[in-house]
Order: C-alpha cells, then structure tokens, then sequence
C-alpha cells in the first residue's frame, strides 16, 4: 500500500479541487463520514459520552463535520473549539455555520474561553476525537493547548485520532508532544510518520477513502510503501504442483562458535519453516556435535575453525561450497574473531549467489572499507540500530532520531538492500522504502534477528528478488511474533517461538483476499 510524506497532502487536495473539480466541502464530507463509519463499527457509542476537540484548520473541520453526523444520527456528542471561531478555515467555518443552523443544545458546545468547561467535558467524556491539528503540525503544542494535550493523554476514554495523532509530524514520526491514541482514521491515503513513528502513538491504524482519484494519487507514487497482508500475499503465491527439495532454494549458513550455537540454530529453522528445499550449515568442527544434535531438517558442514571460529583460511572451500547453493546466510552465532573479518570480507566479495549478511558479520562489515569490497551478488544487510550506528560511525542516538536518513545513508555506503531493524523495520534498496506494519515489544529478544534473517534466505532461494524477499520476509516475521504474542504474552515469547508461528503466518497472508470497502485496517 503506497503512503506518501504528509507535506504532499495539501498538494493532493489542491489538485484535486482545481483539476478535478472536487469541492472541498465534499473532501471534508467523505473524511467525517469515514471516522464516523469507524465510530459505529469499533466503538460502542450507546450511553457514552463523545466528546470532540477541533481545531481551526481543515482538520478542525473534518472534526466539527463528525459532531454534525453524529448529532443527526441522534447520538449527543459534545463538540470543543479550540479556537476563536473568527479563526477557523473558510470551510471549517461553513462546517460550523451548519452546526448552528441546527439547532443543536448549547450546552454542547464548548468554545475556547470556557476553560473549566473544556477540561470537565475531557475528563468525563468516555471517548475523544482528536481533531486538532493535521499533517501540518510540526515543532511541540503550544503552551495554551498544554493542558488540552495533557488530559487528552491521562484520560482513560477511549481515544481517537482524526487522520493523524496531533503533535506527531506526518513526515519523520517525531514529536515530543504527541495526543497519543489507541485508533487513528487517517484518510484518503496513508502517511509514513504514523508509521515512522517507533512508539507507534497513533495505535491501530485505518484507512479511510474520501474519494480522491486514482489517477491522481499515482502521480505521487514516489516509492514509499506500508507492508499489508495483501501486498505479502500477492508475493508469496503458490508453489508449483511439481516441485523439487532442490527447487525450492538450497541455503548455505555460515557461523557458530561455542557458546553461540542458538543463532545458527534459529535461523536454520527460521530457513526451514519457510519453505527452504534444503539448508546446510557451515560451522566450527568444535560445534558440530551440537547443532547436528539440535538440527533434525537442516544439515550441517564441520570445518576446522581458528580459535573456535571461522577464519579467512577457510574462505575457498565456503565458496567452493556456496557455488552448489542458491542464498548464503553469513553472520548468526558466528562471533568477533579478528580471523573471521577477513572470511567476511572474501565472501562478501566473491560469492556469486545472492547473500543475507547479518549479526557478527555485520560487526566485521564495519571493519572493512566499502570500497574493498567488489560485490558480485545481490546483498541484503540487516542491521538493528546499534549496529547501523557502527557501520555509518554515528552514535545509537542520531540513528533512532533520523531512522530514513540512516537508512539511505547504509544503502548508499553499502549498496544492495538495506533492512533497518526495530519498532517499524524499514526496507530501502535506493529507489523504494518499505515501512513494516506487522510486530510487537516482544520480539525484542535474542534470537529473533537470526530467524528473521533464515526467512529472508529461504524467500530468496524461492525466487524473491531480494527487496521483496526482505520486505516479504519482514512482515511475516512480525505477524508470527504477533501471533506467538497471542499464545504467551509479549513478556514471555521467545525466539523460537517466532519460528513455531511462521507457518500460521503464511497460511494466514495466503487467506487474505482483495477488500473495496470505504474502510480498511492497515495495522
């Protein structure tokens, strides 16, 4: 599903008003009648209290829309103005100039001087619409609206965001000052900071058409794309009734040392369960007895290690190996050894199958200069953020403030795609970024990189090209951690448990079929 930076909103709705003919009272009609669509179906309006925050932009308006409907429907919801009513948008204004004519009780509507009245009707509202400010905002809320913002947050209604949580910049997901909300109706088209955003304050996120063209919204395709279930679905397809074990993509891994066995481990299960013909394992000798007691579908390949690890001198006889193969794997478990910076760096640049690089040789990654390696291959790295922060020499902090430009600074320095692990796992591979909408807290823990990395591997050996392989793979990696987090809690799900959901992850995209409605569910 294709998003778009919040800044080109404005543009969108202009053209759509000048070379489309599209009022934008209609825009603002079709926005109130998405959220109040929404309202009916997810939230119980009977005996509770609606109270609505608008602001004086266009945002305001869609908001002071929704009390309209909602009032004719014959709900009594409460609607507050944030601002003079002399200061609101020209359609804003014709919104409000309707809500007069109606008649409605007074007592529902709260203007901006009534401070006392404005925070009563907060505190006892049981839910809140939060219409004040659009994909404009940036910076932090204003000092007069410091108190709105905060009973908005320690409220316990049920709180809901108009097109975006206000406070949160549309652009980059940032915002100190944020209305945080468990639902967002975000409409016409979505916008990448509610998914940039790693705290993920707008909550479970809808998409509401208002109607704009599709002839319009192509022209700004520009690349950037939310992860659904629909989009992975149609990747994945079917397999072919006449396939081979060989067929179905052979997986090289390389790593392991004592002590470290669990990464090789889950990623070759994470491999397996997703569909890899066959996986072999290339491992230190000390090691094997292990992992071949561990790994019952996978096989593994002793070698003789420097120090327990998997040095330089071992380089021609893994390549000679990876030439029998379709995807190497190279990273999990495989540890720090100086010897194994040097086996990093031949195979990155020799290997002549398509590679995944990811763990301990993203450390030896960083050791090596960009322009020492000649890639021959496709290359997908998958760095967390501490990791990314060492191969730009950037600290943790300047990546988690600027995950885009980290991002497109990793892809350029090292080519290939590239993944961004965390809270919204980005995919970037110089011309096209993906934003994942699928995961949970709990998969932050050990191990989970490594099955992730196994997915990515074995889509690959089935013929994704590696951008979609690592798009494809993000997401379901996410939607097993969320439905492993189903079954144990997201504080007592572990790694393996991601690879015991994989296949309930792919039947469930599988099932997924193509929706027309007016609303959708992105995440």
């Amino acid at each position: 599903m294709f998003a778009v930076e919040g800044k080109t909103i404005k543009q969108i709705d202009k053209m759509a008003m000048e070379e489309y003919g599209i009022p934008g009272l209609v825009l603002m009609e079709n926005a109130a009648l998405r959220v109040v669509e929404f309202m009916q179906k997810h939230i119980n309006l009977t005996s509770q209290m609606v109270c609505i925050i608008a602001g004086k932009g266009n945002n305001g308006g869609d908001g002071i829309a929704v009390f309209r409907h909602l009032w004719n429907l014959g709900y009594q919801p409460y609607l507050i103005l944030a601002n003079a009513t002399e200061k609101l948008s020209p359609d804003a204004m014709k919104q409000y100039r309707m809500v007069e004519m109606m008649e409605v009780d007074p007592s529902h509507l709260v203007f901006s001087d009534q401070e006392k009245e404005i925070l009563d009707c907060m505190e006892e509202a049981d839910v809140l619409l939060d219409a004040l400010f659009g994909t404009g905002f940036s910076g932090s809320m204003r000092e007069e609206l410091w108190e709105t913002y905060t009973n908005y947050n320690d409220s316990s209604a049920t709180k809901i965001a108009l097109d975006i949580p206000s406070g949160l910049d549309s652009n980059t997901g940032l915002g100190d000052t944020v209305m945080e909300s468990e639902y967002t109706v975000t409409l016409g088209v979505p916008k990448i900071g509610l998914f940039l955003d790693e705290r993920k304050r707008a909550g479970a996120v809808f998409l509401g058409s208002i109607s704009l063209p599709e002839t319009l919204l192509r022209r700004f395709d520009t690349g950037y794309s939310i992860l659904t279930a629909k989009e992975v679905s149609n990747m994945i397809g079917k397999r072919k009734a006449q396939l081979h074990k060989g067929d179905a993509g052979k997986i090289l891994l390389v790593g392991g040392k004592k002590g470290m066995t669990g990464a090789v481990y889950l990623s070759a299960e994470g491999a397996v369960r997703s569909g890899a013909g066959l996986v072999s394992c290339v491992v230190p000798e000390d090691v094997n007895a292990i992992l071949e007691q561990k790994l019952t579908e996978a096989m593994t390949i002793p070698m003789s290690g420097t120090e327990g690890c998997l040095g330089v001198d071992l380089a021609d006889e893994i390549l000679k190996e990876s030439a029998l193969r379709d995807v190497l794997i190279l990273g999990p478990g495989m540890g720090r050894h100086e010897a194994s910076t040097g086996l990093v760096k031949r195979l990155i640049s020799e290997s002549t199958i398509p590679l995944v690089v990811d763990a301990d040789a993203l450390f030896h990654l960083a050791n090596i200069w960009p322009e020492e390696i000649e890639r021959r291959s496709p290359m997908v790295i998958t760095p967390h953020e501490g990791e990314a922060a060492r191969l730009l020499g950037w600290s943790v902090s300047e990546v988690k403030k600027n995950r885009v430009g980290a991002i497109e600074a990793l892809q350029g320095r090292y080519g290939g795609v590239v993944l961004l692990k965390g809270s919204r796992t980005l995919i970037y591979d110089g011309k096209k970024l993906a934003i994942n909408s699928s995961g949970n807290p709990g998969m932050a823990t050990g191990g989970s990189g490594d099955v992730l990395c196994g997915l990515i591997g074995a889509l690959m050996g089935q013929g994704l090209d590696p951008f979609s392989a690592a798009e494809t793979g993000a997401y379901l990696h996410g939607l097993a951690g969320d439905l492993a987090a189903q079954e144990w809690g997201e504080e007592s799900m572990k790694a393996g448990d991601i690879t015991s959901y994989i296949a309930k992850a792919l039947m469930s995209v599988k099932q997924v079929w193509e929706s027309h409605a007016f609303l959708t569910k992105i995440v």
